[in-house]
């Protein structure tokens, strides 16, 4: 079975009209790993000829390269929306106390600026109790949605802290925080990424968009949902015939008479935006598999020990000397780190010693910065500076962090240059981590300074401390490697356009597939579901196509979930159990981990400790 994007490769070979240059063409993808993939693809299909590749592009990349204004920084994108609201509410709130609400505000006015139509006033959004009448009236919203805000407004967080008070004070200013963020930023030549897709869709119904000459056609491969200013490019692309399309998705949940979530999306895709591919390319779903199991396991970590005990024992199944061909999907991203320390180095190792395959991993989720030395080193520094002298001028604090980024790059010069003649692997390894560590927190750094120096940031050593920390503590740290060698270990997100023969996917729960969110906004849900904004049900069709597609081509699945009470919910996903119900597959085998996997011991007697570590 062929995958989908050797299905475009070919069927953009084919309909070439530039011979071997195919440099006019630009494919936006939705990430970049899937660029990568079809490269490779591209590479095969070409059998060593030579040709001009075409560009590549996110549909990020692709809005920026509309726009005239620049992706501002959104460390400094957040001290802005503080100084602006302390400016509009008189807040005495510091700023590593409202950082948090500042992100959550700053994804509200994304949402808002991505998905409200060019014909909404986004001043709508922000209406006060008394206004509700007036978008009833004007068709926004039902009487019963009416009044249901009356309520969310009267009862919203009310407690002992004066929450409730604080959240209206910031709704009756939203708006003018909104308009004079975005003021600021377009002073600059900035916008945050929601008002720079926003300006190039102003700029597209203005007449004043152009595209440029050098580009023959954008190629839109394997994307899904559409916010509203994405939907308005493509439509002009399109209307200027300088766009083709292709949608992967199986014809079990897009038909017209199915219901499934997984297809809502996909389907208006398909009736605006014609598929190049024909539809008998898209019936896999329904296509019987050499393997379907799904196993209950009594705890996450037992999930992790178990991919070892499968990669072993499907040896002579799996197509292990092209591991590319297999995936370990992990709904739940704490596995990362677990399901590494389960991976044996070899496969298949006989009592001889021979019959053996070095296994190669390919890990797309990062390392946690909170969870090395470097992390803690800093907050250490920042102590100590904080508890020794509490009020410290602006001077003061530029040279702290200007002393700590020296050290960190005193330590990555340092770590480089160290040798381990014990356990030169690991060593090399654990050297690469602390290095990318270093460098992690040096830049980060580096934009606290630019901060301080403009003035943009001015706080005490206290806030800096607790500023400082809640950043670095959303950092993770790449793993480097060849991104499109080894078998694979993701998140279900980035499996987006990718194929596998082989798939493995780990704590498949209900709350994990699809993930169990609150609303997490200041917008109530009423007036996001009247406006088109984000809600719940968008993000759940969202995960139900990544599931049902990643299921499409694979001819080995095992799904794991964990079946204690320790998770969200014991219960298999929704989408799982609607696999089985539908009984699209009559080779379903269930399976029950009792316990965890035997480990082999990795040596005898006691391990002694490295002198360096004493």
């Amino acid at each position: 079975m062929k995958y989908f994007l050797e299905l475009v490769a070919q069927d953009i070979i084919s309909k070439a009209q530039y011979s071997n240059d195919l440099s006019q063409l630009i494919l936006v993808f939705p990430n970049k790993r899937a660029s990568l993939f079809f490269n490779r693809h591209l590479e095969s299909l070409l059998k060593g000829n030579a040709i001009w590749a075409p560009q590549y592009m996110t549909i990020s990349e692709l809005f920026k390269s509309f726009s005239h204004k620049t992706l501002a920084d959104d460390i400094e994108v957040v001290c802005r929306l503080y100084n602006i609201y302390v400016s509009q509410t008189h807040s005495k709130e510091s700023l590593d106390h409202f950082y948090s609400w500042g992100e959550r505000l700053l994804a509200d006015f994304d949402d808002i600026d991505k998905n409200l139509s060019l014909e909404h006033d986004v001043q709508k959004v922000f209406c006060n109790i008394s206004d509700l009448k007036k978008l009833e009236d004007d068709g926004y919203i039902t009487p019963e949605q009416r009044a249901e805000l009356y309520a969310f407004f009267h009862k919203h967080v009310k407690g002992d802290f004066g929450i409730h008070d604080k959240f209206f004070e910031l709704w009756d200013h939203l708006y003018d925080i909104y308009k004079a963020l975005n003021d600021e930023l377009s002073a600059k030549g900035e916008a945050y990424e929601g008002a720079l897709y926003r300006d190039v869709v102003k700029n597209l119904k203005q007449g004043t968009l152009i595209c440029p000459k050098e580009v023959k056609q954008y190629v839109f491969v394997g994307l899904n949902v559409l916010d509203y200013v994405e939907h308005e490019l493509l439509m002009w692309l399109n209307q200027q015939q300088k766009a083709r399309f292709y949608w992967d998705y199986d014809n079990f949940y897009v038909s017209e008479h199915n219901e499934y979530e997984a297809g809502i999306f996909i389907r208006e895709d398909l009736r605006e935006f014609p598929n190049e591919l024909p539809a008998e390319h898209f019936n896999n779903l329904s296509q019987p598999k050499e393997e379907f199991e799904i196993v209950q396991a009594p705890g996450e970590n037992v999930q992790a020990f178990s991919v070892a005990d499968w990669l072993q024992l499907s040896r002579g199944h799996l197509d292990l000397q092209n591991q590319p061909r297999t995936a370990i999907i992990l709904c739940n991203e704490e596995l990362t780190e677990p399901v590494l320390h389960a991976l044996p180095a070899i496969v298949g190792k006989t009592k001889d010693g021979t019959d053996t395959t070095e296994l190669k991993v390919n890990i797309t989720k990062g390392f946690q910065l909170t969870h090395t030395p470097v992390y803690t080193l800093i907050d250490q520094l920042l102590s100590t500076a904080e508890h020794s002298q509490r009020k410290r001028s602006h001077e003061h604090l530029l040279q702290l962090i200007q002393f700590i980024i020296e050290w960190a790059a005193r330590n990555l010069l340092q770590n480089n240059n160290q040798e381990d003649t014990e356990d030169s692997t690991k060593h090399q390894f654990i050297s690469l981590l602390y290095t990318e560590a270093y460098y992690k927190v040096h830049t980060t750094l580096e934009r606290f300074i630019a901060l301080l120096r403009n003035k943009t940031l001015q706080v005490t050593t206290f806030t800096l401390h607790r500023l400082i920390k809640q950043v670095l503590s959303k950092l993770s740290i790449p793993f480097h490697g060849d991104p499109i060698d080894g078998i694979q270990v993701m998140g279900l997100l980035e499996s987006r356009n990718l194929d596998f023969d082989n798939v493995l996917l780990l704590s498949a729960n209900e709350g994990m597939i699809p993930k169990l969110e609150s609303e997490n906004s200041f917008i109530p849900y009423t007036l996001r579901k009247a406006f088109n904004l984000t809600c719940s049900e968008k993000k759940n069709a969202v995960y139900a196509y990544y599931f049902y597609r990643l299921l499409q081509r694979p001819s080995k699945v095992r799904i794991l979930y964990n079946s204690t009470t320790d998770t969200a919910t014991a219960e298999p996903s929704r989408f799982l159990q609607q696999i089985v119900v539908s009984k699209i597959y009559d080779n379903i085998r269930h399976e029950t981990l009792v316990d965890a996997p035997q480990r082999e011991r990795l040596c005898e007697g006691p391990i002694q400790k490295a002198r360096q570590s004493l």
